[in-house]
């Protein structure tokens, strides 16, 4: 989603961000007064999402919290919206837990994304969660349910709410949409269980930490905080996986359809590689041919040895063969700092 970046566009906006700020209180109003009611799922209900737009690190999360569901001997189903899929379905079934059956596409980028690295989970693209759970308990047989981005989508009842907080951001100089990133008012925060630090660096400022625990503690006193961050993992394409030592001393075409593109460049540096240049689209851009000719033809002016993205663009991509090699995805990690969210009380209350 693009913000505005100027100050008097966001000045100019601040009658439409209380508009929209206002209609969010008075829907989660008519939800805590029982005007509006959600609904109880037939399997226990973990959300995962953020009080911001833009990339906090909602996917890796979701699919590290859907692996330990399975290590714990569970069924998870992850439900997503598809955001932005190309197909006219009303619900797809992306994965039933053994094989992926929808292509991205259709899918949407983040759910192919997670059948593809999760392949013992369900994974339903839809927008209505409430329709998507009862096809993943009543026909695919799950007994946990995943909310992937569901902090604001209230009509199910979770047992654990998950929100996601930026170790980069700044909260509480935040304002709501349009004008600034907050999808809620930040008295929102008080629904959360568990709250999750992420993208915390490997030496992160005391001081900063500090004061977003802080802040954290003092809108949301009741949930549980927890930290973590994102590791890259190994690098693959069309040869198959690679060490990440291959980009060591390259110099790299940097290419990326993400909410904050900053952060991948820093990790690709932190790997060894040179940056020649950069190609930056919006967030869950579908690559078309115009769009891979384009970058093949700036790795060739910038004598560029590879040119590197993000999984997620990676999906998004129709590659052709001959520029298989030269076109690969870092894949990453969740690292969690101290323990992480409790999930075992879970397996107690599955169907």
């Amino acid at each position: 989603m693009n913000l505005p970046q100027s100050q008097l566009a966001r000045t100019l906006l601040k009658p439409a961000s209380y508009c929209y700020g206002l209609g969010s209180v008075v829907r989660l109003e008519a939800y805590s007064r029982g005007i509006m009611s959600s609904t109880r799922a037939a399997a226990p209900v973990i959300s995962i999402g953020n009080i911001t737009v833009g990339g906090t690190g909602k996917t890796p999360i979701t699919i590290d919290i859907a692996r330990r569901l399975i290590e714990l001997g569970l069924k998870p189903a992850i439900l997503s919206r598809g955001y932005k899929r190309q197909s006219r379905e009303h619900l797809v079934v992306v994965s039933d837990g053994r094989t992926v059956l929808a292509d991205c596409r259709q899918a949407g980028d983040e759910p192919f994304m997670m059948a593809r690295a999760v392949p013992g989970a369900a994974v339903i693209s839809c927008s209505s969660r409430k329709e998507s759970s009862g096809v993943a308990v009543q026909q695919l047989g799950c007994n946990v349910l995943v909310l992937d981005d569901g902090f604001q989508h209230i009509q199910l009842e979770r047992d654990l709410d998950i929100l996601l907080v930026d170790y980069n951001d700044d909260l509480e100089q935040e304002c709501v949409l349009p004008s600034g990133r907050l999808r809620e008012p930040l008295s929102g925060m008080r629904r959360a269980t568990d709250i999750v630090i992420t993208k915390v660096p490997g030496e992160p400022d005391a001081n900063r930490l500090n004061k977003i625990e802080t802040a954290i503690t003092t809108l949301a006193p009741q949930a549980r905080l927890s930290s973590a961050r994102f590791l890259p993992a190994g690098l693959s394409g069309g040869s198959g996986e690679q060490p990440l030592e291959t980009l060591s001393g390259k110099k790299v075409i940097c290419v990326s359809g993400i909410a904050r593109p900053e952060s991948f460049r820093d990790t690709l540096m932190g790997l060894g590689a040179e940056i020649a240049d950069s190609a930056e689209y919006g967030d869950h851009h579908w690559f078309d041919s115009n769009d891979i000719g384009h970058i093949l033809d700036l790795r060739r002016e910038k004598c560029a040895d590879l040119i590197v993205t993000t999984s997620k663009d990676f999906v998004r991509m129709d590659i052709p063969e001959s520029a298989r090699d030269m076109i690969l995805a870092l894949t990453q990690e969740t690292s969690w700092i101290g323990a992480p969210p409790e999930l075992e009380p879970l397996a107690g209350r599955t169907p």
